[in-house]
């Protein structure tokens, strides 16, 4: 049932996908591959969105993440209310 939720992203633009849920089917993927158990039928098409989603993610950059003080927090919430430290 995971595998369904893996493939719903094939059908829109991959920039429009949240980046976690590109990796999170990466991972999916590249485990559903691998398991002998699976027929070939039920992994039709599976390889080539495995493909794309490695293409992708070659190409998308990594978010930058940046950690705030908690006196940039507050002078930002401040900021957005209008008011000033001072």
């Amino acid at each position: 049932m995971q595998i369904l939720n893996v493939r719903r992203p094939a059908h829109h633009d991959l920039w429009d996908v949240v980046r976690f849920k590109i990796v999170d089917g990466r991972r999916m993927l590249r485990k559903w591959l691998a398991d002998p158990t699976v027929s070939d039928e039920l992994r039709m098409g599976d390889a080539e969105l495995l493909a794309r989603f490695e293409a992708h993610l070659a190409e998308r950059k990594p978010a930058r993440i940046r950690f705030l003080t908690s006196e940039e927090a507050l002078a930002m919430l401040m900021m957005a209310e209008g008011q000033t430290l001072h």
